[in-house]
């Protein structure tokens, strides 16, 4: 099989649709490739097993399988499952977007003024964020303000709609006449992340997608709703066996564990490409009770 380009980015356990061909003693792949989440793997390998078992002559069996695999893959692009509610972890209330744009008077007298504030942390370089340590133990940004992308602008980001409206009263308290207040926008960020898994997070302020910490953290909301039953869901990969099943013999769990280790490679991966801290599959190990 040569094939260069498109397997550069395959990992282990990943399950792609494609057409082979022979091209004298070799095969090739031709036409489109259409990638799998692990998410959507038992719904395509049925149908593709539906199209083969179905009658029809050897010659005709193929080609109905390749069709089965494009509309599979068709339907998985333009028939997006529905976004869950995304909320903020702290206050449990809703997670937005919301940005302040300001235009910039006196950038020296906004420095001083955040340098002056002991609950502020950055510069005008790098920007600045206002953070406070919750019950948790944690401490979380509650505003981050950034250069915006357009000289002589402000951003000022904030992830609920309670963060903003607070927010804005205190950052206009505490920067005065250095600013100007001049819109505010609001996005949800489902619209955002339903897009995250096929392109990376662009790197831009703080309007035009969800900087690197709030989309994590509407991931692992994502997935820890997607996977909660995931141990005991029959899984392609593991010949339609569920991992709790599978993991009692040593075979089984040997493959259950390169399952695991596949998603973490995929997951690996698309945080750095999105520049943001990668979720820990650590839960579904511990679903099964076995260790690494």
């Amino acid at each position: 099989m040569e094939e260069r380009l498109g397997s550069e980015s395959l990992r282990s356990g990943m399950l792609l649709g494609c057409r082979v061909m022979v091209d004298g003693n070799r095969r090739v792949l031709s036409g489109a490739i259409y990638p799998f989440s692990p998410l959507a793997v038992g719904g395509a390998l049925a149908q593709v097993r539906a199209e083969l078992a179905a009658p029809r002559s050897a010659q005709a069996s193929p080609s109905a399988a390749g069709l089965a695999i494009a509309h599979a893959g068709l339907l998985r692009q333009l028939l997006l499952p529905p976004m869950p509610t995304l909320v903020d972890a702290v206050s449990g209330a809703p997670l937005l977007l919301v940005a302040d744009h300001y235009r910039l008077l006196d950038a020296d007298v906004l420095a001083r003024a955040l340098a002056a504030c002991s609950e502020v942390t950055g510069n005008s370089e790098e920007g600045w964020s206002r953070e406070r340590e919750f019950a948790d133990g944690l401490t979380r940004s509650l505003v981050a303000i950034n250069r915006g992308r357009q000289s002589g602008r402000i951003e000022v980001f904030y992830r609920t709609q309670r963060l903003a409206d607070d927010g804005r009263a205190w950052f206009e308290g505490v920067a005065g006449d250095a600013v100007r207040h001049l819109t505010r926008e609001i996005v949800d960020p489902r619209g955002t992340l339903r897009d995250a898994g096929s392109r990376p997070a662009p790197p831009a302020p703080a309007g035009a997608g969800l900087p690197p910490e709030v989309l994590a953290e509407a991931i692992e909301q994502v997935l820890l709703r997607n996977y909660a039953n995931w141990a005991d869901e029959p899984i392609p990969a593991l010949g339609d066996k569920m991992p709790r099943e599978a993991v009692g013999t040593p075979a089984g769990l040997r493959r259950v564990k390169g399952l695991l280790r596949s998603y973490e490679d995929g997951e690996e991966d698309m945080a750095r490409m999105q520049r943001r801290r990668p979720i820990s599959y650590q839960f579904l190990w511990d679903a099964l009770g076995i260790a690494r």
